[in-house]
């Protein structure tokens, strides 16, 4: 179950990084999205 959800925010940080190009400059929204998916990796692994 678990790794699902990780192929599910997985998924979503790839749309997003498709944005993100498309518009050049990263928005407050992305930024945070990605540092909140970088902790809960790190929670994952500690």
């Amino acid at each position: 179950m678990i790794y699902f959800q990780i192929l599910g925010w997985f998924h979503i940080a790839m749309e997003f990084r498709e944005i993100e190009e498309s518009m050049q400059e990263i928005p407050d929204f992305w930024r945070q999205m990605r540092t909140q998916y970088k902790t809960k990796l790190r929670r994952r692994i500690d």
